[in-house]
């Protein structure tokens, strides 16, 4: 676990005291320290492959790197130029590759697993990322809000070098779409059954075309969509109002 102190622990879990004094015993690697903060670290670490992986955007120093899931050695580590966030980073394939990819503002990107370089990156969208990207249809989608831009975009897995949108762009080379207003501050995206769900700042939840981003309203609410075995798109907002619909295109509430 990635404690609130910027330490890595590991916790074997037939040895936790909890609830009071907790007691277990720890493998810690102090891999980061940060002594003003506004707010605490929230990026989850990945495990892949017997790999952790971190993604670590703060005020200086930012940086993703890679450590041994049994011992805690850094395997390698990557700097970053970017401002904070809490975003948690994701894994994804290409052409027997494998990649990590990061969501950003300044420094979206993906990265090798094996060795930390960079492969692909761009700039723009919200700029307090917290979303994770998602991958699917051999492509890596990223949603982000707050400021002046809040994307919706679909980065292509083959992408390389710098595939930046310019102005007035929304697609490019390493870009397949992206919605320069469809985003939201909050909410990692979900994609199932050819649908990409998302749920906008304004309240609404919208099922889109992953492959083309268009779009249909479902309904009104404020929070993250979570899938069902049911078939269904569970949603729940910060009010306590549980709103349930079935997958699909079509606005159907249960």
């Amino acid at each position: 676990m990635l404690r609130s102190d910027y330490k890595l622990v590991r916790v074997p879990l037939d040895d936790i005291r909890i609830p009071v004094g907790i007691s277990f015993r720890e493998s810690v690697n102090s891999f980061f320290s940060m002594k003003n903060s506004e707010w605490e670290f929230a990026s989850s670490p990945v495990i892949y492959d017997n790999v952790l992986v971190i993604q670590c955007d703060v005020l200086e120093n930012s940086f993703v790197a890679a450590y041994d899931v049994k011992t805690g050695k850094e395997l390698w580590k990557t700097e970053r130029d970017e401002y904070p966030g809490w975003c948690t980073p994701n894994i994804y394939t290409h052409a027997g590759k494998t990649f990590i990819a990061v969501n950003g503002y300044k420094h979206r990107g993906g990265y090798d697993f094996k060795t930390g370089k960079e492969v692909w990156k761009m700039s723009g969208g919200g700029d307090i990322r917290i979303s994770t990207p998602i991958t699917g249809e051999g492509l890596i989608y990223f949603n982000s809000a707050h400021g002046r831009s809040s994307p919706i975009i679909a980065v292509k897995k083959s992408a390389t070098g710098d595939i930046t949108l310019r102005d007035g762009e929304t697609s490019n080379e390493g870009v397949l779409w992206s919605i320069p207003g469809g985003g939201s501050y909050m909410h990692t995206l979900l994609l199932y059954r050819n649908c990409l769900y998302n749920v906008n700042r304004n309240g609404q939840v919208a099922c889109l075309d992953p492959l083309t981003w268009r779009s249909s309203r479902v309904s009104s609410t404020e929070s993250v969509p979570v899938f069902s075995a049911r078939r269904s798109s569970f949603v729940v907002p910060g009010i306590g109002t549980i709103h349930c619909f079935c997958a699909g295109s079509q606005a159907s509430a249960i």
